[in-house]
């Protein structure tokens, strides 16, 4: 009995581990990370974010996810030299935040220019490219 209760905890526990890992891939190619986090899904493990749509003209309403910021912290959202956006990170690093791209890039496209996510207090960041269309 306890070696039939034995292999099956060692077989359970192999199978946990894939599906941990498995998932921990997923969560970081689709973003943002859970909202709840599992003992068997880590957090993202740096500052990561990815943009939505990553493309179009001014004005277009941009919303940017993010994980692996210090929970709690403030982040900046910039595009150039413009502050776009700023939001509270959530319990476990993670934040959804929308701008629209600026007017002042009228004219301008196509142009690629670079989103940033600044946490204010850890001072960690990444960047993701939007392609400015001419309409």
């Amino acid at each position: 009995m306890v070696a039939i209760i034995g292999a099956l905890a060692i077989a359970t526990g192999v199978v946990a581990q894939a599906w941990a890992s498995d998932n921990l891939s997923r969560c970081q190619s689709i973003l943002p990370c859970p909202a709840t986090p599992s003992p068997t899904v880590p957090p993202c493990p740096k500052p990561t974010i990815r943009l939505d749509p990553s493309s179009g003209p001014i004005q277009t309403q941009v919303v940017v996810h993010g994980c692996g910021f210090r929970p709690g912290e403030s982040v900046t959202v910039i595009v150039g030299e413009n502050t776009v956006a700023n939001t509270q990170v959530d319990d476990v690093g993670g934040f959804t935040v929308a701008f629209l791209i600026p007017s002042s890039y009228g004219g301008r496209g196509p142009l690629e220019l670079t989103v940033i996510a600044r946490g204010q207090e850890s001072q960690g960041q990444d960047s993701a490219t939007f392609a400015l269309s001419t309409q």
